[in-house]
C-alpha cells in the first residue's frame, strides 16, 4: 500500500538553523528575504524544480510573537522534542 504522504516534503527552512537539515538553499533564502521585506505577507506559493521534478510549495513565515515561547524553545536543552542535529545558541549554525 502506498503511503498517502510519500510525495509530501516539510522543511523549517531558516538562514542560520540549529538543525543543519533546515538550512535554507538559495531559493528558500529568497523566499525568507521576501518575508523580511514584506512582513505582512502571510503565505507564498508557487512551483520549483527539486531533483529534476516540478513541485508545488507553500511557504509560511515562522514568527515568535510571544516572548514567553522562548522559555521552552530558546536553547536545545530546553526543547521538549529537539532534532538530533543541534548546535548551541550562538554557534555558527544557530539561529537563537
Amino acid at each position: 500500500m502506498l503511503d498517502p504522504h510519500s510525495n509530501f516534503f516539510h522543511k523549517d527552512a531558516t538562514l542560520n538553523p540549529t538543525n543543519l537539515a533546515d538550512k535554507a538553499d538559495s531559493f528558500e533564502t529568497q523566499l525568507l528575504e521576501g518575508f523580511r521585506k514584506e512582513p505582512n505577507t502571510l503565505e507564498i506559493t508557487g512551483f520549483r524544480i527539486l531533483s529534476e521534478t516540478q513541485v508545488f510549495y507553500i511557504t509560511l513565515p515562522l514568527k515568535i510573537i510571544q516572548q514567553q515561547c522562548l522559555r521552552c524553545y530558546s536553547t536545545p536543552d530546553k526543547c521538549l522534542t529537539f532534532p538530533p542535529l543541534v548546535r548551541s545558541p550562538g554557534s555558527q549554525d544557530s539561529n537563537l
